[in-house]
């Protein structure tokens, strides 16, 4: 009877290496969260101190987009048939891209898209107000593939709350849309 380990017949067969597991490095999350709170409060502060609205919003979209390293971020404008429907389309009403980002607002026939086919997506992350995010192959058609034509391969999306509140109809979301991971 041998009193070898039964595991030790298998000596010969290449064991995988451990994984290593990298920590980000807490002084780098750090700077990245304290970029981001002085660009919240840049752009809050433009919102509230500029005169002209269209240039204030412009504004702080970009100080957003250029912390948050996004390639697109755009509020929009959902349109609905009664209030207590989902929106039926979304229109792109504010927008700021990288300078060789596509701008969906630079295309007239894709700065209003119908939301038809997306109605369970649509519920399912906005009908409460929580918004979504990730990557696009997790999503569903047609957004997918529509968001696929912008060159997006991640994104959020967030409603825009006032005082605590989700404004009533038409509620407006906040997108950010990132072609790198």
């Amino acid at each position: 009877m041998s009193t070898e380990h039964p595991s030790a017949s298998f000596s010969h067969v290449a064991q995988p290496e451990p994984q290593q597991v990298v920590l980000p490095d807490p002084h780098e999350l750090r700077q990245g969260r304290d970029q981001l709170l002085e660009a919240t409060a840049n752009a809050a502060n433009i919102l509230l101190t500029l005169e002209n609205f269209n240039n204030a919003i412009n504004a702080a979209l970009k100080i957003i987009a250029e912390a948050s390293g996004c390639d697109r971020i755009k509020v929009l404008e959902n349109g609905f048939d009664d209030p207590s429907s989902l929106p039926k389309y979304s229109t792109v009403i504010y927008e700021w891209a990288r300078p060789d980002f596509l701008r969906q607002m630079a295309c007239p026939e894709s700065r209003r898209t119908s939301n038809a086919g997306m109605e369970a997506f649509m519920e399912r992350h906005y009908l409460y107000g929580d918004g979504f995010g990730g990557l696009l192959e997790d999503w569903d058609e047609p957004l997918r593939g529509a968001m696929a034509t912008f060159q997006v391969q991640s994104a959020y999306s967030v409603p825009i709350w006032v005082n605590g509140v989700l404004p009533e109809l038409p509620w407006l979301p906040l997108d950010m849309e990132f072609s790198h991971f």
